[in-house]
């Protein structure tokens, strides 16, 4: 009754009933399989073996912390539509403190508290190492403080798309960034981590998908590319009325170095009849402070052609586009690492 009062809603993703379903049979599947697992292995599961298994994954992620250099630095990554986001990273004593104090209420960027504290976890526990131990001993070692009203503490009926969206990427950067402070000697720029998310709305259909950014340039190697979320341009084309003209690397003038960053993808379509479209990025205006000798990337662009009139949009909208015209939707660059080549004249 829940899920059909939630999908009922119009403002719920389409098939939204089904999908939650299918996660739910494929945990169960994965329960199953781990159920079997132990009653081949014979080990009999107790409350004293789970506790040990806690401790042990504990340890060894405090040994992979622990190789890592110590110390302590401060982020500010501001969002386009204002709120701040101010991360304070103290690595020490084999532990993990996240403070966001100084972090601004929300204005349109909304999330919740515990999506946060999972994004952090998984970034650092990505980077040291240990992500395939998440639990309590692993969890313990990660310690977040917030302060009352930011807009990391959401509450319920406050929207969070922007919020899994922009603010995700937001404290992406921030630790990103944060980590490339304190281990100098590992110097990155910034990989694109917030997407171009589109939806196309016609009257019987609906369709979301993504583009996503480059990955920062980082000592050895350049950033990769940006890509597109699964898509099938003939189904687009048969669901909607719209061709697509073009999806190719972009043309990019940002993320310059000894390892350029990826360049970010263009994915253009034209109308050929009146559609509803939705888009949504952020992180395009305010240039957060970088490690020496790494330089930005362009950020996304949008912007619509009509006739010989070409404008930008901005960067969140949602607009009714009539036959003729082109959209084109560019997602950013990741950031260049290192000095630039000397350009030799001859």
């Amino acid at each position: 009754m829940i899920l059909g009062a939630i999908g009922a809603h119009p403002l719920s993703p389409p098939e939204f009933v089904t999908w939650i379903k299918t996660q739910c049979e494929h945990l169960a599947g994965q329960i199953q399989k781990f159920v079997e697992a132990i009653e081949v292995s014979g080990l009999s599961v107790t409350s004293e073996l789970i506790e040990d298994y806690w401790q042990l994954s504990k340890k060894t992620a405090e040994k992979m912390i622990s190789d890592r250099p110590y110390g302590e630095t401060r982020v500010d990554v501001v969002l386009d539509s204002g709120e701040l986001l101010r991360l304070n990273l103290d690595l020490r004593d084999k532990r993990i403190f996240m403070d966001f104090s100084g972090s601004t209420a929300a204005k349109t960027v909304h999330l919740t508290e515990s999506a946060a504290a999972s994004i952090c976890f998984h970034t650092m526990a990505k980077y040291y190492g240990f992500q395939d131990f998440v639990n309590a001993g692993t969890l313990s070692l990660l310690q977040i403080t917030k302060p009352s009203g930011c807009w990391l503490l959401a509450k319920y009926p406050a929207p969070t798309l922007k919020g899994m969206t922009s603010g995700t990427a937001a404290i992406l950067s921030s630790i990103e960034l944060a980590l490339s402070h304190i281990h100098g000697k590992a110097q990155t720029a910034l990989s694109s981590h917030c997407p171009v998310q589109i939806e196309l709305k016609g009257p019987e259909n609906f369709q979301s998908f993504q583009i996503f950014g480059g990955t920062s340039g980082y000592q050895g190697q350049a950033g990769q590319a940006g890509n597109i979320s699964a898509l099938s341009i003939e189904q687009l084309e048969r669901s909607f009325p719209v061709r697509v003209n073009r999806i190719a690397e972009r043309e990019s003038q940002g993320g310059l170095g000894q390892f350029a960053g990826g360049r970010g993808l263009t994915f253009q379509v034209q109308i050929l009849k009146d559609l509803e479209v939705r888009w949504l990025t952020d992180l395009t205006l305010h240039r957060p402070r970088l490690a020496r000798q790494c330089s930005h990337g362009d950020p996304s662009e949008i912007s619509v052609c009509r006739g010989d009139v070409a404008r930008t949009l901005p960067m969140v909208g949602f607009e009714k586009f009539t036959a003729g015209d082109i959209l084109t939707f560019s997602s950013a660059t990741g950031g260049g690492s290192g000095p630039a080549p000397a350009v030799v004249k001859i």
